[in-house]
């Protein structure tokens, strides 16, 4: 992973020797960045995070603490530029935010699986997440169509929103104050 700077096109390497860096997302103050890599050849894909001109570090590991293999996928800064949003799918699917200090993680989401964006709402104590239901026999949803999430961290739920669509939602936008 490459940064080139605009102004006299210098180029320099951010992810030390990791391979196959791919979803990279910088932090709304531009300077960190996290991206999905392998640390070192035949390591599992990992979550790095780097600042200009530091090594990269280990963010969030590929394998659980059961020792599961998991999927991890960056998604997005936190609007405080101290965590990063990471959608895990694989046996225990989830929406996690990860502290850049510390390591530590918090679930914000459990049985979902991020299927797109994700969006901090005005204030950053909720988000919007294009998602799909791990388990939507439980909820009536045989269809299990790609719905919008509203995700509220202070009190922990979640909803659909417009849950009687009968298609997948692709996209979407939110406005900067939040009300449409």
């Amino acid at each position: 992973l490459y940064l080139m700077t605009l102004a006299d096109h210098s180029v320099a390497r951010l992810s030390g020797d990791a391979l196959g860096c791919s979803d990279a997302v910088w932090s709304q103050d531009g300077r960190r960045i996290a991206f999905r890599a392998r640390p070192v050849a035949g390591a599992d894909e990992t979550i790095l995070t780097v600042e200009p001109g530091a090594p990269p570090r280990t963010l969030l590991p590929a394998r659980a603490r059961d020792g599961s293999l998991r999927t991890l996928r960056p998604l997005g800064w936190s609007p405080d530029h101290r965590a990063v949003l990471v959608a895990i799918n694989g046996a225990a699917p989830a929406l996690v935010s990860v502290d850049v200090d510390s390591g530590l993680d918090t679930a914000l989401a459990t049985d979902l699986l991020i299927e797109g964006g994700v969006r901090f709402a005005p204030g950053g104590r909720a988000l919007y997440a294009l998602a799909r239901e791990r388990e939507p026999d439980l909820r009536g949803d045989r269809d299990n169509l790609c719905r919008l999430w509203y995700v509220d961290f202070a009190s922990g739920t979640r909803r659909a929103l417009a849950p009687t669509l009968p298609w997948d939602i692709e996209r979407f936008a939110v406005s900067d104050d939040g009300r449409s």
